[in-house]
């Protein structure tokens, strides 16, 4: 009752609800996250909206994300959220995969590099970019380590096809906070891949502890560990 009642009430504002637009995977929130009296909540394409007062009310709150496919590089709302995580041990600490890509894009209102990979330390307030050092900054999933705040994993993909780069899987991992980016290549699958496989849209399957694997799936049903775990 507590999500469906999360639901109901963003859906429910009448000046951010009209304008929401539907992306391609269709209008979806992606996120809910519940932290004491603080709710968050990522939707595509409506943005990432955060209650105060355990889901009573809802506000728009994306300061630094950005989005390229609105003449305004850095609106209210309407950005494509992807996925957001928050580990439990950083208080205000939040990780967003928004829908980068837009590094080359020559429309209105011109490129937008680093949209994709954001931090917050405000508890959402405002956003700034840790995409850096990553091949792409468009991924979908995007996972914290659950005793690290400082270890985040994000699957960049190229934004044309929405595939890994290559061909190949290859998750990068920052042990900083998203202030420098490597990739963690040992991984093994469990099916066959082709070159269009990608994660899974909505999440990563994580294990809650440093000594087992992290897992993800592909839009090809294949799964695949990491040999060494976090």
């Amino acid at each position: 009752m507590a999500i469906r009642g999360t639901w109901c009430l963003a859906l429910a504002n009448p000046i951010t609800r009209s304008k929401w637009q539907p992306g391609n995977g269709g209008l979806c929130m992606h996120t809910i996250i519940r932290d004491g009296n603080r709710v968050h909540l990522g939707i595509s394409t409506g943005g990432h909206y955060v209650s105060e007062d355990g889901g009573e009310t809802f506000r728009a709150s994306n300061q630094g994300v950005g989005a390229g496919f609105a003449p305004d590089p850095y609106p209210e709302f309407g950005q494509c959220v992807h996925k957001i995580a928050r580990p439990d041990d950083a208080p205000g600490r939040l990780y967003m995969q928004n829908h980068g890509g837009w590094a080359d894009w020559t429309g209105p209102g011109g490129p937008r590099p680093d949209i994709g990979v954001l931090r917050s330390d405000d508890y959402g307030h405002s956003w700034r970019s840790i995409a850096k050092g990553l091949p792409s900054d468009f991924g979908f999933p995007i996972v914290v380590h659950p005793h690290d705040a400082d270890t985040v994993y994000v699957m960049p993909l190229e934004p044309a096809t929405r595939s890994c780069p290559g061909g190949a899987p290859a998750v990068w991992r920052s042990e900083n906070g998203g202030e420098s980016w490597m990739p963690a290549r040992k991984w093994v699958c469990r099916g066959s891949m082709s070159y269009f496989h990608r994660p899974a849209r909505t999440r990563w399957i994580s294990i809650g502890s440093s000594h087992l694997p992290l897992y993800f799936g592909t839009t090809d049903r294949s799964a695949v560990d990491r040999e060494r775990g976090w």
